[in-house]
């Protein structure tokens, strides 16, 4: 009996989307090699499977296309969803003791009763993104300030102009991270960047001038503002449902501590991987 034609790969990334190491390309030749070689096209078959976008379109017959949606089905499976919990947290070097389990493994495993009363009570940030395994993603918090960073000159018949160069920067916070389960599906590899930036006290800018005749002149004012940022990158093998420290800065500021926070106060960052089979 003839089968239908429909899109057999929904819900499966490759790597031109998400990360993952393997292409539309092997797919189909995944499927065509150990799912009735001798019934597709390239064999002399009739059987269809051609990718379409980020889709497959197959045509063959129904119980051809049952083994191909079981294949699917374990592929999923395989690379299921991972969730992954960043807490940044202000701590002390006291606070910081209290938190660490103590028992000399790196990366540092931590009380997961302390950190729950932590990310409550003291200053930081929380994120958390759920992904497939393998997946590059990110998370972006905080305010898009425009700040003119340049100016190119615009010369005309008898005047002089600028035509100013817009940047955005992101005062907040940005976490680019790639969690990859291990087989063991004990252990994870995190690939991660993290950028915390934050605005100092003043905002100075400068003027740039341009004398136009003798008579006129352009000014144009160029920002420069007063940012402190900390960034973090690293790759650590993580356990899975074990909150763990991946590292701690301390922010370069002429600034005093804020009111209430200990002189020694670093901004540390706790991330947790679980998974679907995991707690």
């Amino acid at each position: 009996g003839g089968g239908g034609l429909g899109a057999a790969a929904g819900g499966i990334p490759t790597a031109g989307e998400s990360g993952l190491r393997y292409t539309l390309q092997d797919l189909i030749q995944a499927i065509q090699s150990t799912i009735e070689p001798m019934s597709w096209d390239v064999m002399g078959g009739k059987g269809v499977c051609t990718p379409l976008g980020s889709m497959l379109i197959i045509k063959q017959t129904h119980p051809v296309h049952a083994q191909i949606d079981a294949l699917l089905t374990a592929i999923r499976d395989e690379g299921g969803a991972v969730t992954l919990q960043a807490h940044w947290l202000l701590l002390g070097a006291e606070e910081l003791d209290q938190l660490i389990d103590g028992n000399g493994r790196s990366p540092a495993p931590l009380k997961r009763d302390v950190l729950e009363d932590f990310s409550g009570s003291r200053p930081g940030y929380q994120g958390r993104i759920t992904c497939f395994s393998d997946q590059t993603v990110s998370l972006v918090s905080g305010r898009r300030q425009s700040t003119v960073v340049s100016a190119i000159p615009v010369v005309g018949a008898s005047s002089v102009a600028f035509q100013p160069v817009i940047s955005l920067p992101n005062i907040g916070l940005l976490l680019e991270v790639r969690p990859t389960l291990l087989p063991d599906d004990k252990t994870a590899v995190l690939n991660l960047v993290s950028t915390v930036t934050s605005a100092g006290n003043e905002d100075k800018s400068v003027d740039v001038v341009s004398q136009a005749t003798q008579d006129s002149n352009t000014t144009l004012k160029l920002d420069r503002f007063d940012l402190n940022t900390q960034r973090l990158a690293t790759t650590v093998r993580v356990p899975v449902g074990q909150p763990v420290l991946v590292g701690g800065l301390s922010m370069v500021s002429d600034s005093h501590p804020n009111a209430g926070q200990p002189h020694d106060a670093q901004l540390y960052l706790v991330v947790e991987v679980t998974t679907d089979d995991a707690g």
